[in-house]
């Protein structure tokens, strides 16, 4: 990779390196549906009616449990995040943070 490469040949020749990873695995969790649905998917991508209710229903029904050895936890209703994993939840997610800079 060139970019380790370059890192390398920096630290070989006694210079300084900065390496500013970002981990948004996180960010998943944290987009808040009434904003997603509400206004950023109707006013961006001018979702209405029938699809609206689709992704309401996609982001709003997911549940989640922990299991440990034999015991699970009760299940618990997921209020906040986009599926991980998904193209969609992807997609939602990139709309959800371009759209934070308008509403500051």
């Amino acid at each position: 990779m060139k970019v380790v490469s370059d890192i390398r040949s920096f630290i070989d020749q006694d210079q300084g390196v900065i390496l500013i990873l970002l981990d948004l695995s996180a960010a998943f969790d944290t987009v808040y549906y009434d904003i997603l649905v509400g206004g950023i998917v109707t006013s961006i991508l001018g979702i209405k009616a029938v699809v609206l209710q689709w992704l309401n229903y996609y982001l709003r029904s997911r549940t989640q449990t922990v299991t440990i050895m034999d015991a699970m936890s009760v299940l618990a209703e997921l209020l906040f995040g986009v599926p991980q994993g998904s193209v969609l939840g992807t997609l939602l997610l990139v709309l959800y943070v371009f759209s934070l800079g308008d509403t500051a």
